[in-house]
């Protein structure tokens, strides 16, 4: 278990050994969830990371793959389905 302290600012300072556990980067998204009394954090990973692994006619098709990829994730971070 790590501590951290929250500045003036309301931010916070991962512990290096979390950052490197998870594999978060600097510039990486965290899905923030607060279930009860505990704050909940998540790392979002980056749609953009696996350009290159899929196949598509041109870049607005991956642009609208990245739209939807996020819009889909948004949906399942709220809890609904479909």
């Amino acid at each position: 278990m790590s501590i951290t302290k929250i500045t003036q600012k309301g931010q916070i300072t991962l512990p290096k050994d979390v950052r490197n556990k998870l594999h978060i980067l600097p510039g990486d998204y965290l899905i923030i969830k607060v279930e009860k009394d505990k704050i909940i954090l998540k790392p979002r990973g980056d749609i953009k990371k696996l350009r290159g692994t899929v196949k598509v006619k041109s870049r607005q098709n991956f642009k609208k793959l990245v739209q939807k990829a996020n819009y889909q994730r948004a949906k399942d971070v709220d809890g609904e389905k479909g």
